[in-house]
């Protein structure tokens, strides 16, 4: 049995967000702060979408993403905000080396990368991932004329023009890849480093425009004579907090206004036509179907593009077929932990990363050597990442996807031991893939909801997918002072 509500808020109609990531919560935080009303709907029984952890016999961890970007300031100015200042860590020295996976060997990323383009010859030079023809093409990217077409380009295509095939297939598309667990030669290098596409068009080189815009043979000089550095000794770009990502989310929960937040709440748009607009929400936690009304002045939607599709019940067709378009891979994680005396090998680094044709697993991250406190001592934590376009997992069960695991790390010699425990976390869709095409897919969506300008899309599925991107796009949108 089902019983409809509708709540009288005549008084003064509500934003309504609907999704509780980091996204929805930052937007929630700033119209907090500027006295506008909202209602935040999240479907799952905690806040922070993908951001979550485990703490238990002395370990810590972060079950989704783990860190953030140093050059994009806007966590870090969030978290000082929240009063985490004394929590944001930095990776350990120790830490900070990337390997790449060949055959069944972990090599070291070249030093001298920066957004796995070469900026000290010596390190690509001296590294064995690469033949001599590989290096010598990546070190001349400084001379490669800039493309004059417009068109949107792959991360493979993009990488393959600039430095050489062989570079680009070996470290910059995987290494710039891994976080979409998806294929290079389908991603969107236009959507998802506009930077680098800024540096090829204003300064004619990633190099230069790396390195400020000098002239080719002045980059060239500067990539040919700078030093080596040691790995302990380089600036880490990543950041963290000691109690882990969550940390943030928790904060930023703690200082909504507990009536506005309501968790294990599906609620979808019933009406953008009239005044005001209307969203229905289902409580469930309630047996049956208890629905609610809710008047709204804009509509948020802080959720990946295949949820909003459902959310958004009053949408045009044109656009729900668009937002259903963008695509996810499922992926998983699957965590071990190991006594550092039965490891085959030091973990000196902060993981690696496995290119297509490699192995059967993604990437890994170290996370004991990565990160301070997040286990005990003389204990080793590391993770697994599988599927995407690599692995299919759907159907595959936590006791194999922990023997694949296994099996990859006897495989590069890291481990060969039993682990003293081992945990896996699934994630049905993974991350929005910003594939060929989405340029004109996000132009739909903004197109549809600017010319309404009744409803926003917020989120990874709409832009950059990192943390600092959600916060920037929720911190933009509340400074809009959304307009009834």
């Amino acid at each position: 049995m089902s019983a409809t509500t509708t709540l009288d808020s005549s008084a003064a109609h509500p934003v309504v967000i609907i999704g509780g990531g980091v996204s929805g919560l930052t937007l929630a935080y700033r119209l907090h702060q500027a006295g506008v009303p909202f209602q935040l709907f999240e479907r799952q029984g905690r806040f922070g979408g993908n951001i979550s952890k485990e703490e238990f016999d002395g370990y810590l961890f972060d079950v989704g993403p783990d860190s953030f970007l140093k050059t994009k300031p806007e966590t870090i100015e969030l978290c000082k905000e929240l009063g985490l200042s004394e929590q944001l860590i930095e990776t350990r020295p120790e830490g900070r080396r990337v390997f790449i996976g060949r055959g069944d060997q972990l090599y070291p990323l070249p030093d001298g990368l920066n957004l796995g383009i070469p900026q000290r010859a010596r390190g690509l030079l001296v590294s064995p991932l690469l033949s001599l023809k590989g290096k010598l093409r990546a070190l001349l990217e400084p001379f490669v004329k800039p493309r004059k077409t417009e068109q949107e380009e792959s991360f493979l295509s993009f990488f393959s023009r600039r430095l050489g095939p062989e570079m680009a297939q070996t470290i910059t598309a995987p290494l710039l890849s891994g976080v979409y667990a998806g294929d290079a030669a389908s991603l969107s290098l236009d959507v998802a480093f506009p930077l680098l596409r800024k540096w090829e068009r204003e300064s004619g080189s990633l190099l230069r425009g790396s390195f400020g815009g000098k002239s080719s043979w002045a980059a060239f000089r500067q990539l040919i004579f700078a030093r080596s550095s040691q790995p302990g000794q380089r600036p880490s770009p990543f950041m963290s907090l000691r109690g882990g990502i969550t940390s943030m989310v928790e904060a930023l929960v703690a200082a909504l206004p507990a009536e506005s937040l309501h968790l294990e709440h599906q609620a979808q748009v019933v009406s953008l036509e009239g005044e005001p607009l209307v969203v229905e929400t289902i409580n469930l936690t309630e047996t049956g179907e208890h629905r609610v009304q809710l008047a709204a002045r804009h509509i948020v939607i802080a959720q990946a593009p295949w949820d909003a599709a459902q959310s958004l019940g009053a949408l045009s067709p044109e656009v729900r077929k668009v937002l259903e378009q963008v695509r996810g891979f499922s992926t998983a994680t699957v965590y071990f932990a190991f006594e550092e005396k039965d490891l085959l090998r030091p973990l000196d680094g902060s993981g690696f990363i496995i290119p297509a044709g490699q192995g059967l697993t993604l990437a890994s991250t170290w996370v004991s050597s990565k990160w301070p406190g997040r286990a005990p001592k003389g204990k080793a934590l590391m993770r697994l990442f599988f599927g995407g376009t690599r692995l299919k997992i759907d159907g595959l069960s936590d006791d194999e996807l922990i023997a694949y695991g296994r099996q990859e790390l006897k495989r590069l010699s890291i481990a060969d031991s039993k682990p003293e425990w081992s945990r896996v976390y699934h994630y049905a869709n993974g991350t929005p893939q910003p594939e060929l095409g989405h340029q004109k897919r996000v132009a739909v969506f903004n197109a549809a909801h600017e010319a309404q300008n009744r409803y926003t899309l917020l989120g990874a599925g709409y832009g950059g997918v990192g943390i600092a991107d959600c916060i920037r796009r929720a911190n933009q949108l509340s400074a809009r002072s959304i307009d009834s």
